[in-house]
């Protein structure tokens, strides 16, 4: 597999729940209930990594707020992908925690995936994830190496722990683990384990609801333990049910394209090898109560509803990352002006291996911020010859407006090793592509952002909106800017944003033209840190700590509203009594004796 891929931006990911929008397309935020995904979310202080928020959507967040246990971010060992390394430091443990929340409890069923490599293996456990007060309080589960240098899982306490009996996990290899838990016992064995897509361990208890309300912990068994991680962690996935084994494929084939991971079982998905290892998603069918037959991941492209999967059939594919614009005028069959530079790739196999036939499927696209769009001038490209290129093949036209961004091409035949785009017909009705070429947000100084944007083409144009969210789904303008009269052909725009308190936020730029339809750029995301040992815990949910010499001023709702009330502080323990307040994010204002003055976001999770 060939692919090299960084990036160390935060980005968010904004799509509507109407597909299965998970990691390879599997699930959406009601049973995905955590994903650290190392291309979203990772907060960097240096080279250190101090947080690592939740793609899933639950707000399932971990961070570490000392100095001396943070973990270090990597760029390279995963395929160009960044990953947390841990140092094996028994005397300060490396590690990320979160809060416990209801995502995470009254578990019927539960499946885990972990992305990593380890330094060395000793036998000592090695803790990819865990949710446990201690070894004895509060186990909900875990996934670690341990004993003989085999892969462990917990599932509701240390009593039903498991293993495989291999003996051999490697120094220095990347792996692919996964954990799963069915209360049901819909199969022979209620728990599994894989390694490389491959079973390795089963057990056959246990038969309970996992009920436990204990925090959660990224490379330590639990936060009082001093038994260290030697390795780096690349991806962490969680859903709160028990996967069936056709989605189990799909995830493992995603992360193995994304990763550089050979599955030693299903390796499906064979595109990665010619660099389409991005957004990777996939639809299959195991058995007629096994299958999964809708799916998105992140990317734009949808496939849903094929009209003839048969027992052990997959369709699985993944794109080029290049640009999602529709800028190239040459590679494209008469009649068609222009069409995207991203091209997705198509897998169509048996579990063998073997090319096969899905039948038709609906192939959907979801425009947002592209611009105006005609359904009408909208065509789907197929290189179904397979010699690298679209200007030969027959452009497919009937995309039908679903309504909002979403277009739909119905009943299209896609054959294995085939390639897919989509162009127009019209680049001045339909124009697909966006004339943004950059935008940034950076600290200039203490709770001040630069903001600048370069341009190439205003045509029919109208004006800038620029947004800021704290969580990277809830926005608010900030600020609207008229285009510039020039006639030089790259137009260059800066703006200036004060944070009201520290922590991360996360900007887009809208561009709205003279029709009303309007476009958005990728995210760009800030991490301005305030001294990390004022308040904790952060989030928090029934009292707040303020370090001493410190009080609460006054706190804020995010709509303004001043919610503190001074009869919740309590003098002797320097704590704030916040168990009434609803969930979300507010601004914590605390004054020093000596008169200096710190605004904190802080988010309340109950």
């Amino acid at each position: 597999m060939i692919f090299v891929y960084l990036t160390l931006i935060v980005w968010g990911f904004c799509f509507p729940i109407f597909s299965q929008t998970g990691p390879g397309g599997v699930g959406n935020s009601t049973t995905n209930v955590l994903w650290l995904n190392p291309n979203y979310g990772m907060i960097i202080s240096g080279s250190n990594v101090t947080g690592w928020n939740d793609l899933s959507g639950n707000g399932n967040n971990v961070s570490q707020s000392n100095v001396a246990r943070y973990p270090v971010l990597h760029t390279s060992d995963f395929n160009g992908n960044p990953s947390v390394a841990f140092n094996n430091n028994a005397t300060s443990v490396q590690f990320l925690a979160g809060i416990h929340s209801s995502s995470l409890n009254n578990l019927d069923g539960a499946t885990i995936f972990a992305v990593t490599r380890f330094n060395t293996v000793n036998g000592s456990a090695r803790c990819m994830i865990s949710k446990r007060v201690s070894e004895g309080s509060e186990n909900a589960f875990m996934l670690f190496a341990y004993t003989n240098n085999n892969l462990y899982a917990d599932f509701d306490g240390t009593g039903n722990r498991f293993s495989e009996s291999t003996n051999n996990l490697l120094p220095n290899t990347n792996y692919i683990f996964s954990s799963k838990y069915d209360k049901s016992g819909g199969y022979a064995n209620k728990a599994l384990i894989q390694r490389n897509g491959t079973v390795t361990g089963t057990r056959l208890s246990p038969s309970s609801t996992i009920t436990k309300t204990s925090p959660f912990q990224i490379g330590i068994t639990h936060q009082t333990d001093n038994r260290p991680y030697d390795g780096k962690i690349a991806e962490i996935i969680v859903y709160r049910e028990a996967l069936n084994a056709t989605r189990h494929i799909i995830i493992n084939n995603y992360l193995s394209a994304k990763f550089n991971v050979p599955l030693s079982s299903n390796d499906l998905y064979k595109q990665d090898d010619y660099g389409y290892d991005f957004e990777v998603a996939g639809i299959g069918r195991l058995s007629a109560t096994d299958y999964h037959d809708n799916a998105r991941g992140t990317a734009i492209l949808q496939i849903s509803n094929p009209s003839n999967m048969d027992n052990n059939e997959f369709m699985i594919w993944g794109h080029n990352n290049l640009l999602a614009q529709a800028v190239n005028a040459v590679d494209v069959p008469s009649g068609v002006q222009v069409r995207m530079e991203r091209v997705w790739a198509f897998n169509c196999v048996t579990t063998s291996g073997v090319a096969t036939s899905l039948g038709t499927v609906n192939v959907t696209f979801d425009l947002a911020g592209i611009g105006a769009v005609s359904a009408s001038d909208l065509r789907l490209l197929i290189d179904t010859d397979h010699n690298g290129y679209f200007n030969n093949n027959v452009p497919i036209s009937g995309a039908v407006h679903l309504g909002g961004t979403l277009f739909r091409f119905n009943n299209v035949t896609i054959s294995n090793n085939d390639r897919l785009t989509i162009g127009t017909i019209n680049k001045i009705q339909t124009p697909l592509p966006i004339e943004l070429i950059d935008f940034t947000a950076k600290i200039r100084v203490r709770e001040i952002v630069d903001l600048e944007w370069e341009v190439a083409s205003e045509l029919n144009f109208s004006h800038y909106e620029v947004e800021r969210s704290i969580d990277g789904y809830n926005w608010q303008l900030i600020g609207i800017k008229q285009p510039i009269e020039t006639n030089q052909t790259i137009k260059i725009y800066p703006d200036v944003d004060s944070l009201p308190a520290a922590g991360i936020y996360y900007y887009r730029l809208k561009s709205v033209d003279l029709n009303g339809s309007y476009e958005y750029s990728p995210v760009r995301s800030v991490n301005f840190e305030a001294p990390i040992s004022l308040i904790h815990p952060n989030p928090s949910n029934y009292i707040l700590y303020i370090e001493k010499e410190w009080l609460p001023e006054a706190l804020f709702s995010v709509d303004g509203k001043q919610v503190f009330n001074q009869q919740s502080f309590d003098l002797k323990e320097n704590s704030l009594d916040i168990s009434q307040l609803e969930e979300g994010f507010y601004v914590l204002i605390i004054r020093k004796l000596s008169g200096e003055v710190e605004k904190i976001k802080l988010e309340i999770k109950h």
